[in-house]
């Protein structure tokens, strides 16, 4: 199993397990230590869980204030590629909210199809 670390205002920490205890810093090659432009986020929930039936976890994490969230989808060429600021997770009601913690839940019989639930607030009036 990996180690995936979501940081506060610092670079997320990713690690691949190499077995024997071993692990190696995957984070930047990822993509997963910074967002789509670089900058590091404030990574306030995590959820790992396989939304693309592909047999491989993608992580998604919501973030702070004015940062939007992020899917990265595990599409086994590179450890994960995050999807762009304009994808459909990434929508006005999220960015302009700090996500404070997300899940991955099932509302149908079938769990083929994941649902994401993500709780918003703010620290702010």
């Amino acid at each position: 199993m990996d180690i995936f670390v979501g940081n506060d205002e610092v670079p997320n920490s990713h690690y691949r397990n190499l077995g024997d205890g071993k692990f190696q810093s995957c984070g930047i090659l990822s993509g997963t230590s910074a967002n789509w432009q670089g900058i590091p986020m404030g990574s306030m929930g995590v959820e790992a869980g396989d939304l693309t039936g592909n047999g491989r976890l993608d992580l998604f994490i919501t973030t702070f204030y004015h940062e939007g969230t992020v899917l990265f989808r595990n599409n086994g060429k590179k450890p994960v590629s995050p999807t762009s600021a304009r994808a459909p997770a990434c929508t006005p009601a999220a960015y302009n909210r700090v996500g404070w913690g997300d899940g991955f839940c099932s509302t149908s019989t079938s769990t083929a199809r994941w649902d994401v639930v993500v709780v918003n607030g703010h620290v702010l009036p």
